[in-house]
């Protein structure tokens, strides 16, 4: 030290080595991160695939996102019964099996998706 000037294994130094290597984690981490750029028009699916790639790369959706999609899930069931049945009449397509055609109420096909859609939310 001459001139008055500062060691340089002061505090300075300590937290330069410190900032170097928060700078070489974050460019490694960063060099793992994939970054996708969806364009398309609206209901073209961007959303889709996001949520597929969510699923496919990530840890799946929380319990809290699975709740708040289940009324959407429980009401594409139903509706999609709702059609099949309406095209089974418009074509007279009949059961095969008489009994289920007990089950083609609006009552059953609602009791039919709330077990598909457990209340537990698991789907």
């Amino acid at each position: 030290m001459c001139f008055g000037g500062r060691s340089k294994d002061d505090g300075s130094a300590a937290r330069s080595r410190d900032l170097d290597r928060l700078i070489r984690q974050d460019e490694k981490r960063m060099s793992k991160e994939v970054k996708l750029l969806l364009l398309g028009a609206g209901e073209s699916g961007k959303s889709t695939v996001l949520k597929q790639m969510k699923l496919i790369y990530a840890q799946g959706f929380s319990k809290n996102e699975k709740l708040e999609w289940k009324p959407v899930v429980f009401n594409n069931i139903v509706q999609s019964f709702r059609l099949i049945q309406d095209a089974m009449t418009e074509m007279q397509i009949e059961f095969s099996n008489p009994e289920n055609e007990a089950s083609n109420t609006p009552t059953s096909i609602a009791r039919i998706a709330l077990r598909i859609c457990r209340t537990d939310g698991r789907m």
